[in-house]
């Protein structure tokens, strides 16, 4: 039999159960309301510490919801906002840095509170530093997988492919760093947007190499592609011998291609220095350098006949792509230039004169107005007063007296300050361009969290060498042993970097990675 004490703490539980299940409604219902699918772009296959683009397909089918999707990474929060109307559909990516060790990573949609709505896991595949990985752009395959057997010369790199569908070819050139060789084969690239095509063009500008096939679907890949990625301008499609193909063996060192039928070509004018194989007539491989890069362009299809017959197709892939694809001699296998740069700079950013210490003259005026104060000062208006024996009270009290109000003047003129340190490494590009690397450093004279916005399109992310499982922030930030909040980079317009907890004294760092389209030109 319940006891009154038994009955009131038993509608207690029953009233905190029923509270908390209605507490849980809103967010159950959202979930329901909002349906997510994701997936890394490039198959998840990513070399290390280099962006990554992850794709969030979005179905609202409640109410209008401001959200966030975000991707954490140790103590970092990679973040687009997103905003769903009742019955939108969206397609939104996310560029993340996961780690070196990662093989899969949690897609997050979370409300205007932080609370998670839904989430996806999604698997990665890290790659080494010295992979050799090609992106392929085609309508299918085919022949193209033979490029897997090209052999570089120097260090032997795994070979790594790649499908990548069309659309989801990036807006953010910092996420194709980790490709050394992009094909594009039988695709329409006027379906292309602006902003895709110039994420091309600025990755080759950085050194990659792109190989644009031709054939019976020439017209339709080079129509998107703008004057400044075209080697070449089409003028017809003809059907030749494969006897007319010589120059591609001769090119290669390769047996001589035989083919049953005839193979379709496409004519096209290019300048006559930059005609590899063939001839003005027709020209069958032209190589037009582009800033630090390459693009080829192959009057063949690089999917069908004749190299998917041709047992020189290895050959004459490892041929094209050798210049510019040996892996240099001075970088390490397992890291990129960005985080060589990366993990030196930190030493550089605390550099700020604004807080080195006064002159040794500033110091030497101070230390004689102590000393006249305490010695001669002290003396002759105790002598006067006829109070010597008060020395030993008056001497202490100055010194605290003195030390206090040094202490206290530096404090008003320097303790206070909250100092913004920036370092930008800019890489002139051929005509107004650069590439840009800003590095920073916000110092703190107490424990405070910050937010910086930055009027940017580029990416911003946490400032390390990415070596590690945990330390590849930074040291210090080991999320096992560090319960301050993650540093969240908002890839918004401007950039926001929230949550940029500092100790008191101390200094915390970010990057940022863009290109400037007007920096102008360099004399």
């Amino acid at each position: 039999m319940f006891t009154k004490f038994s009955r009131t703490l038993f509608l207690l539980l029953i009233l905190s159960l029923l509270f908390a299940g209605i507490g849980a409604l809103p967010a159950r219902a959202q979930s329901a309301a909002v349906s997510m699918e994701a997936w890394a772009g490039y198959n998840g296959y990513f070399k290390y510490g280099q962006w990554l683009p992850v794709w969030v397909e979005l179905d609202n089918n409640g109410g209008d919801l401001e959200a966030e999707i975000q991707v954490r990474v140790n103590m970092a929060i990679f973040a687009v906002p997103v905003s769903l109307p009742a019955g939108a559909h969206k397609v939104v990516p996310l560029y993340v840095i996961p780690t070196n060790f990662a093989r899969e990573i949690k897609v997050q949609l979370v409300d205007q509170n932080q609370q998670e709505i839904t989430s996806r896991m999604v698997q990665v595949f890290p790659q080494a530093n010295y992979t050799y990985l090609a992106g392929i752009v085609a309508a299918e395959r085919g022949a193209i997988a033979l490029l897997s057997g090209a052999k570089i010369p120097g260090l032997e790199r795994p070979m790594v492919l790649v499908d990548i569908p069309p659309a989801e070819l990036p807006e953010q050139s910092e996420s194709l760093s980790s490709f050394d060789l992009i094909v594009l084969n039988d695709i329409d690239t006027s379906l292309l947007s602006p902003r895709q095509v110039k994420s091309l063009q600025e990755w080759i500008g950085g050194g990659g190499r792109l190989v644009i096939g031709g054939g019976a679907g020439a017209l339709r890949t080079l129509s998107g592609l703008g004057e400044a990625l075209n080697p070449v301008v089409f003028s017809s499609l003809a059907e030749v011998e494969s006897a007319d193909l010589a120059p591609l063996a001769v090119f290669a060192a390769a047996e001589s291609i035989q083919s049953a039928g005839k193979v379709p070509v496409s004519l096209v004018k290019a300048d006559e220095a930059d005609i590899v194989a063939g001839d003005d007539r027709m020209p069958l491989l032209v190589e037009k350098r582009f800033e630090k890069g390459w693009v080829d362009f192959i009057a063949l299809d690089l999917s069908q006949t004749p190299f998917n017959g041709w047992s020189g197709t290895p050959l004459f892939w490892q041929t094209l792509i050798t210049p510019g694809g040996t892996y240099p001699q001075n970088m390490p296998m397992d890291m990129s230039m960005r985080q060589l740069r990366a993990s030196n700079i930190p030493y550089a950013l605390s550099n700020m004169p604004m807080l080195n210490l006064p002159s040794i003259g500033s110091l030497a005026v101070l230390l004689g107005i102590y000393i006249l104060l305490v010695g001669p000062v002290n003396y002759i208006v105790l002598r006067r007063l006829k109070k010597l024996h008060l020395a030993w009270a008056t001497i202490p009290a100055l010194t605290l007296v003195f030390a206090g109000g040094a202490f206290g003047i530096s404090f008003s003129v320097r303790g206070t300050n909250v100092v913004l340190n920036q370092i930008s490494v800019i890489e002139p590009k051929s005509g107004t361009t650069a590439n840009v690397t800003s590095y920073f450093g916000l110092f703190s004279p107490g424990e405070k969290a910050y937010q910086v916005s930055v009027d940017s399109k580029g990416l911003a992310s946490p400032l390390a060498g990415f070596n590690g499982e945990w330390d590849i922030w930074g040291p210090g930030m080991n999320p096992t042993a560090n319960t301050q909040p993650a540093m969240t980079y908002l890839q918004t317009q401007p950039i926001q970097v929230r949550c940029i907890t500092v100790a008191q004294w101390s200094m915390q760092n970010f990057m940022l990675e863009e290109t400037w389209e007007d920096f102008g030109t360099v004399e």
